[in-house]
């Protein structure tokens, strides 16, 4: 552990580097893809020379750095619907994927349009984070339906609605940096359940002595 006299003290483990702000008590992670040593750092193994630099020595070598020019960057990775997929309920087929690998909802698709044979609608998403896809978080809601955030980790990156009532929703999905920032700007798919034919504009509904009758 050492004090870089800048209000952090930085912490090397067997994985991982920590710098934990001494003041506020946040702790920041740097891993492998960050330039840390995939095997850790020997107890004890640390120093800093007389210009601010810190040390660290392990199995791999030797990680030197000057805490001043460490920066999290607030950069956001991309979100993307990869998938979205759909059960009719006449279908005897099972499940589809009725919008085969889109990449955005911008360029490729600008509502999803669902029956209401559609019985189960599955979306799929996923942030390009490539150099530390597990420290990705992800929230969704689907307003229209309930406007209250739920939280996935990198492992769930999937909502399903099944039965969802006739009318228009949107569906929206954020997600953090590997650093733990949220995104305030999450990715949107509208989605329109239509109306069954007998609830349309089409189907008229009259009624005389004899009873009521559909008039289509």
């Amino acid at each position: 552990m050492v004090n870089d006299n800048l209000g952090y003290l930085w912490i090397a483990t067997e994985k991982y580097i920590f710098r934990a702000n001494i003041e506020s008590g946040n702790v920041d992670m740097f891993a492998e893809n960050e330039g840390v040593n995939s095997t850790g750092y020997y107890i004890g193994a640390a120093a800093t020379k007389d210009d601010g630099t810190i040390v660290f020595v392990g199995d791999e070598g030797v990680t030197y750095f000057q805490p001043k020019n460490i920066k999290k960057p607030d950069t956001m990775p991309d979100l993307q619907f990869t998938s979205v997929s759909v059960l009719n309920g006449k279908d005897s087929h099972g499940i589809e994927d009725r919008y085969d690998k889109f990449r955005s909802l911008a360029d490729s698709v600008t509502k999803v349009v669902l029956s209401p044979d559609d019985i189960l609608l599955k979306v799929e998403f996923a942030a390009l984070e490539f150099g530390s896809p597990q420290s990705i978080e992800y929230a969704y809601r689907l307003i229209g339906f309930d406007d209250r955030w739920q939280y996935l980790d990198s492992k769930n990156r999937a909502v399903t609605y099944t039965n969802l009532d006739s009318g228009g929703y949107i569906l929206e999905v954020k997600s953090t940096n590997r650093y733990g920032l949220w995104n305030d700007k999450p990715q949107r798919m509208p989605i329109l359940v239509t109306l069954p034919w007998w609830r349309t504009a089409w189907a008229v509904w009259y009624c005389s002595s004899t009873g009521c009758f559909l008039r289509i």
